[in-house]
């Protein structure tokens, strides 16, 4: 995102009068973000060699970390009206929508019954859920 213009910013700590107090964590959450998806890669691979899966070779290139240049000095204080802001999305809490899927295989609450992504309902799976 930080090569496409967009800033980057550590978590908010605080707002007071128009003016975000961040802190100054971005370049760890970022090297934590990094480490995570290294590490899926791996249990990934470690299981397909496990499994005895045949997987096509996966063309690996340098990949440099995460973090841009511009971490070395972070936004700390960010006053909304000085930065144009005029306003702020909240995104948290989403959660899936399955209203549109008209088959037998969801509990009481609405969350799909699987066993690893697979219903009991032969070709109906599930990619992309929550410890999946």
């Amino acid at each position: 995102m930080a090569a496409r213009g967009i800033i980057l910013l550590g978590h908010l700590q605080g707002i007071s009068d128009g003016d975000l107090m961040l802190a100054d964590d971005l370049k760890e959450n970022l090297a934590k973000g990094d480490e995570s998806l290294e590490n899926f890669k791996k249990a990934v691979d470690d299981y397909v060699a496990k499994a005895g899966l045949e997987a096509p070779e996966v063309q690996t290139s340098e990949v440099s970390p995460n973090i841009p240049k511009e971490v070395s000095s972070p936004v700390l204080h960010l006053n909304l009206t000085d930065a144009g802001v005029s306003a702020i999305v909240w995104a948290s809490g989403f959660r899936c929508d399955f209203d549109w899927i008209k088959l037998p295989i969801f509990d009481d609450g609405g969350e799909p019954v699987h066993r690893r992504g697979v219903t009991e309902l032969p070709g109906i799976y599930f990619l992309g859920l929550r410890w999946l």
